[in-house]
């Protein structure tokens, strides 16, 4: 499976854009519920997934190309003209992967674009933590998503990491992701004991 990758002639002058970077170690129904959110919402001319490379937190991940084949999965029913699933840190092939690295490289590559960066409120209290994380503000502006436990919102309350660890249980995770993200990962056994 070829993953859609972004339609660069597509773009138009002046475009905002949309960074939604995520590990996406599976995406799920809570990832779904934002993007198509954002798009009802026409908060942004496109919307660009980027899953993570290599964690700087040092995450255990499933296999980059089975998040990226994940990720069109998620999105395959969605407007390509709206959203979109770049491979860009692997592109940059940086260990760890960090923000900074991917908006600076977009930002050169598309000077007429403006980005922001898709993060959840959860998010704010850890920023001080990221890398050049002074720097990437005074590059990118900030979007940020409500989750529950920070605030209210109206997005479904789904980890990865319960779809992880229902599916080394043998229990199901219909309610948890799309049908045909569900069938990959039952065929693909991404996430048996000891692969991710």
């Amino acid at each position: 499976m070829t993953p859609v990758h972004c339609c660069y002639h597509m773009l138009k002058t002046n475009q905002k854009i949309g960074i939604l970077g995520s590990s996406f170690n599976p995406p799920h129904l809570g990832h779904l519920a934002v993007i198509e959110d954002l798009i009802k919402r026409d908060i942004f001319d496109q919307i660009w997934l980027i899953p993570v490379y290599y964690h700087a937190f040092t995450k255990n991940l499933a296999p980059f190309e089975e998040r990226l084949a994940l990720v069109d999965l998620l999105i395959r029913e969605l407007p390509q003209n709206k959203v979109q699933v770049l491979s860009t840190e692997k592109d940059l092939g940086n260990k760890p992967s960090y923000t900074i690295d991917v908006v600076t490289t977009l930002k050169l590559e598309y000077p007429d674009c403006q980005f922001w960066l898709i993060v959840g409120s959860d998010i704010q209290k850890d920023l001080d933590k990221w890398h050049r994380i002074d720097d990437l503000k005074k590059i990118i502006q900030f979007h940020f998503i409500p989750r529950k436990g920070y605030e209210k919102s109206p997005y479904p309350e789904i980890s990865s990491s319960e779809i992880r660890a229902r599916l080394k249980k043998g229990l199901p995770i219909d309610h948890l992701t799309t049908p045909e993200i569900v069938s990959y990962l039952k065929q693909k056994r991404v996430y048996d004991e000891g692969k991710a």
